[in-house]
């Protein structure tokens, strides 16, 4: 079969038939190729492929036939783990995602990983990234190179037909992790450590320590990559790799093994612990359909196991230790954000809703004929009015406006500040933004604002009140009518139902 190129925006894309690939008789199983670092793939050990097999198996990771996407970096780890995959009997691709943040050791990283996959000849997709420029204020290099391969990762495996996408992660990266995690704060589910899935992300390595997958590499002859930048101490991570954990050895030698142990206990505890919890977070969180949960804040605190509770909530949607903590303690008043979003304290009442890095939105519309607007709160619809509409005046989202006061074209826009508006049926003008306070509108609420104005003056704030100077008097016979459909917003998850940044 001739290899079949696909091209793809961003990326390339090579599809060859899957075949095992066996060292040659006599040959020397750790004899290297021409490439540096690219070695024979030989037929691995069985206890080792039983081991990881009965793994999959325990966590339902695979079923038989099913297409893997191998995340390849070209390390021992993932080399090793495209390998015992591959002698497993699952088809397979491999994904490489070349991020350039360590220039042409980078890019000698993305050849290896091609190599491989010619060798082993698997369907090859690779990506080339700016994760400098990609990155999200306040996010860190390590965050966005994460947030950008997963979603690479999702489409390259909707591509090449793949159910599950295979992350090469081993027992000593879920210790290294849950140890990280105690030292910078977490919940009792951030105890559990790495889950073996989510989703349709599987980690058939998780307990694969990293001394049995360098034996296995070192006994058939596998080659790879190393990445240079873990031997820094410039992030925490590799700091506590290389300078903290080996001093546990002294106090306790199996420790990687114990910490294990306790991981599974917790995870036990915390499947108990949160069907309990789920059912306490749905009592105290009330669901707003206009897209917000809002809660009691003092009748949490009122709870003995309150802030626990309040950690549970707010921690898997990104919100920190330290935020939750300020929370608890807020007096009045507050506004803390996370990657995807907001809490706000308004009053003694907590508010959870999106964070969205869109652009103000503003649009022009034309009324010399009847349309549509579309935001993502709702849709504004106009046409011209007849004289059975008048009964519309009294409806919830309708406003009905003289043609003769109306200009040819309107924006609808969100609020400016500093904006002015004449309500209907209350004397003098108003500040929008007081009008809203003293409507009581939340900061969700006043977000989530629009208003139909003219080049000089606000006509309506949308779906709530008309400004005077637009009202309909009983002689105007020529109208437009406009209605305002809100948009009801999906629920998102909170405690075990939020994933966020968990991948």
């Amino acid at each position: 079969m001739d290899t079949l190129q696909v091209a793809f925006t961003g990326w390339a894309l090579e599809l060859k038939p899957p075949r095992f690939i066996h060292c040659p008789a006599g040959q020397n199983t750790g004899k290297k190729t021409d490439h540096p670092g690219l070695g024979y793939l030989c037929i691995m050990a069985v206890p080792f492929a039983q081991h990881v097999a009965e793994f999959m198996s325990r966590y339902q990771m695979c079923s038989p036939g099913q297409r893997v996407l191998c995340t390849v970096s070209g390390g021992k780890d993932s080399v090793v783990m495209a390998h015992v995959l591959q002698h497993l009997g699952h088809p397979l691709a491999i994904a490489h995602v070349n991020f350039g943040l360590r220039g042409l050791e980078s890019d000698e990283d993305a050849l290896f990983v091609a190599e491989l996959a010619q060798k082993m000849e698997v369907p090859h997709a690779q990506l080339r990234l700016d994760t400098l420029s990609e990155a999200r204020p306040g996010e860190s290099i390590q965050m966005t190179a994460r947030r950008l391969r997963y979603h690479w990762f999702q489409k390259v495996a909707k591509e090449l037909g793949c159910s599950k996408i295979a992350t090469a992660h081993t027992a000593n990266d879920n210790v290294e992790t849950l140890i990280y995690r105690l030292l910078k704060g977490t919940g009792l589910q951030g105890m559990t450590g790495i889950p073996p899935t989510n989703g349709d992300i599987v980690r058939p390595l998780l307990d694969c320590t990293t001394e049995q997958v360098l034996e296995y590499a070192k006994e058939h002859g596998l080659c790879y990559r190393t990445d240079s930048s873990n031997l820094s101490d410039k992030y925490a991570r590799n700091y506590l790799r290389n300078n903290i954990l080996p001093l546990f050895d002294t106090i306790n030698p199996s420790w990687p093994n114990t910490m294990r142990q306790h991981a599974h206990r917790w995870h036990e505890i915390a499947l108990a612990y949160h069907h309990y919890l789920d059912i306490d977070i749905h009592r105290h969180f009330t669901w707003n359909p206009t897209g917000y949960y809002s809660c009691d804040l003092p009748a949490i605190r009122g709870q003995a196991h309150g802030h626990n509770l309040l950690m549970e909530s707010l921690i898997p949607l990104g919100f920190s230790p330290g935020q939750v903590d300020d929370v608890w303690k807020a007096k009045a008043g507050g506004h803390w954000q996370a990657l995807k979003y907001a809490l706000f304290l308004h009053g003694n009442t907590l508010l959870i809703g999106p964070y969205t890095h869109k652009p103000t939105y503003e649009q022009r519309i034309d009324l010399r004929m009847g349309g549509k607007a579309e935001t993502g709160n709702g849709t504004l619809t106009w046409r011209l009015g007849s004289g059975d509409d008048r009964a519309l005046l009294k409806e919830p989202g309708y406003a009905l406006m003289p043609t003769h006061k109306l200009p040819d074209n309107m924006v609808l826009a969100q609020p400016k500040k500093g904006q002015r508006f004449n309500p209907y049926g209350m004397k003098g003008s108003q500040l929008l933004s007081d009008y809203l306070t003293n409507s009581k509108h939340n900061p969700i609420e006043k977000a989530q604002v629009y208003v139909l104005s003219t080049s000089e003056r606000i006509a309506w704030i949308v779906g709530q009140r008309i400004d005077r100077y637009f009202s309909l008097d009983h002689g105007d016979d020529s109208f437009v009518v406009f209605r305002w459909d809100k948009k009801s917003q999906t629920p998102f998850g909170l405690g075990r139902g939020a994933v966020v940044s968990n991948v």
